[in-house]
């Protein structure tokens, strides 16, 4: 049986429990507004519709695919393994939240007097392993693409 690491994990709960839900939830959305009509006079500058921006959706993987294109355009293994890194480190991104809520000890969750909720959870060795090799190989490659692009100023 493989040795396990106990984490904790905090939620922060305590700002519903201040009133601050009102004025947070203003501020954002006078941001998000804001930043709308930033979106919408770029549009109508680029010759584009500015009523459809609220429609537009921006898809991580067509971007690092466009970019890794552009990055290694002479180098068709590079594009490869980027494009597969990403696409490797996205499903690990999407699927960790599913495996680490299994992982919750449920005799061990508890409501604490200041409003957080703790619990712990148990990972092994190769969970924690494999999630820092992940983490490496997608900082190798972001200072490899870094490297490759400053030899090219």
């Amino acid at each position: 049986m493989p040795q396990s690491a106990v984490l904790e994990r905090g939620v922060g709960l305590h700002h519903h429990r201040h009133g601050l839900d009102g004025l947070v939830a203003d501020a954002q959305q006078q941001l998000l507004d804001r930043r709308l009509r930033e979106v919408q006079d770029a549009a109508t500058a680029l010759g584009l519709n500015p009523a459809k921006v609220r429609g537009w959706k921006l898809f991580m993987t067509e971007v690092i695919r466009e970019a890794s294109e552009l990055v290694h355009q002479d180098d068709e293994d590079a594009w490869y393994g980027t494009s597969l890194l990403w696409r490797l480190q996205s499903g690990h991104a999407h699927g960790t939240p599913s495996a680490r809520i299994r992982q919750i000890l449920p005799d061990q969750v508890e409501h604490r007097a200041n409003g957080m909720l703790w619990g712990k959870f148990e990972a092994s060795f190769a969970d924690v392993g494999c999630a820092a090799a992940g983490a490496f190989l997608l900082l190798k490659e972001a200072w490899w693409l870094y490297d490759q692009r400053c030899q090219s100023i």
